[in-house]
Formats: structure tokens, sequence, C-alpha cells
């Protein structure tokens, strides 16, 4: 009995067993939270691109160069992430008699939501001045440590004047 006390042969296997499963959730965290950043990086870069894209092309139609904004301007500036998960809502607000008022708001996905008008400040620009408001977001579904945090979406709000 006593030898079966002092033999140290095994220790590291126990060791290694103990403190595996710890190194492995580490890692993937660490995977998981650079996919986010980096995530989280190109949907603020997607939704500036695409507010600068409308606000410099004074010829923009909402109903004609809209498939086109998507394809050539949006997903190519995603840097890789999923079309299919990303979503961008373009709203554009004109100041008449310092009221703001929706001209027109754009989807890529289905229908447009509705926009909070109250949530755009009326005294923040001058009469007949136009605002492009990019909304956009990505939803995350397949991260490594999915079990343990459930899928989430990250979004960027960016607002870009007009002429």
């Amino acid at each position: 009995m006593v030898k079966l006390l002092t033999d140290i042969r095994g220790n590291a296997l126990i060791e290694t067993s103990i403190i595996l499963p710890f190194l492995v959730i580490a890692v993937f965290g660490v995977v998981d939270i650079t996919a986010v950043v980096r995530a989280k990086r190109s949907i603020e870069s997607a939704s500036f691109i695409v507010g600068e894209a409308i606000r410099y092309n004074r010829d923009f139609n909402p109903t004609t160069n809209q498939s086109n904004l998507w394809s050539s301007v949006f997903y190519p500036s995603l840097g890789g992430l999923a079309e299919s998960s990303s979503e961008i809502r373009v709203t554009r607000i004109t100041y008449i008699n310092n009221a703001p008022v929706v001209d027109w708001s754009i989807a890529n996905r289905g229908s447009v939501p509705s926009f909070n008008i109250g949530s755009v400040s009326a005294n923040a620009f001058s009469n007949g001045s136009t605002i492009y408001i990019v909304d956009s977001s990505f939803r995350f579904s397949k991260l490594a440590s999915q079990w343990l945090v459930g899928s989430f979406s990250i979004s960027s709000k960016k607002i870009h004047s007009g002429t």
C-alpha cells in the first residue's frame, strides 16, 4: 500500500487531464475574440464606405442603384465575412423647415424596417441639409465557443452629412 502512495508514475497524465480542458477553452476563446474584433472592424468599415459612396454619388437613385450598391460596395468591403449574415440599412434624411423628413430608406435584406426619426436631432443641421444614416449588423452563428456564449450580433451606425 505504501508503494502505491509513493509511486509517481502517471502524475503527468493526471495533471495534463486536469489542465488540458482549460487550455483548449482559452485557445478557442482567443480565436473567437479575434473573429469578433475582425468582424466589428469590417462592419464599421463597410458602413463608412457605403455612406461615403452614396454621399459622393449625387445621382444615386435608391430604386435603380440599390443592388449595385450591395454587390460592388458593401459585400466586398466586408473583408470575407459571410454576406448572408450581414444586414445594412441606409436612410436619407433631409431637413425641411428645421424638421427631419425621411426621403428614402433601403436595405439589403427583405423589407426596410421603420426608422425612428426622433433619434435624429433637428437642431444639429441647418435647413435644407441632408444626412445619410448607415446602420449595419453582422450575426454570428458559428463560433468555436458557441456552446458557451450562444449566437450574437454586432452592429455599427454611421452618420454622413450630405450636400
